[in-house]
This record gives structure tokens, sequence and C-alpha cells, in this order.
């Protein structure tokens, strides 16, 4: 009976570690480090961010280096819009 008893444990064993597999532990990612979108120079702390929405260093920081894709005169024609209402003339009323 012994025997039996032995292979019984050992089945129970092998059935278990097979319903619940081991979890790998994931290898955390690096955090990159901040580099300039046009020449990827690290940047660091000083990187700035241009309205196109990526990092660039001081020298490609101005939106004529790095050729930007952002419509600025698109956005000051809004900016106009909603600061200047429209002008009504009409000062007199019409009988």
């Amino acid at each position: 009976m012994a025997n039996t008893e032995k292979m019984d444990i050992s089945k129970t064993i092998v059935e278990e570690t097979k319903k619940s597999p081991i979890k790998k532990k994931k290898k955390s990612k690096k955090k990159r480090s901040k580099r300039c979108f046009q020449c990827n120079k690290k940047v660091g702390m000083f990187g700035f961010t241009c309205k196109c929405g990526k990092l660039f260093c001081s020298v490609h920081r101005y939106a004529s280096e790095h050729g930007c894709t952002y419509d600025y005169r698109k956005e000051h024609q809004e900016k106009i819009k909603l600061n200047n209402p429209d002008a009504n003339f009409n000062k007199v009323n019409e009988i």
C-alpha cells in the first residue's frame, strides 16, 4: 500500500503544478534618457518641448530649425477671433 500512496501523492503534486503555472518575474525596463528628436543628443533636464509635441535640444528648439509641422498661423487666427468680438457699428436705431 505504501507504494500506491506514494504514486497518488506524486500524481496530485504533478497535477497541482500543471494547474498553477509559476509566474516569471518581468524585467523592469530601464527609463530611456531624454533625447533630442532631431539629432538624438541627450538633453537631460533642459530639453525643450515644442508645440508639435516633440522634445528638442537647445540647437533645434526653434520651429525653423527642426521643420515643425505645427500650424502657428492658424493658432493665432483663432486667438484673434476669440479676443476681438464682432464689431457692430449700428449706433442709431432705424426708424
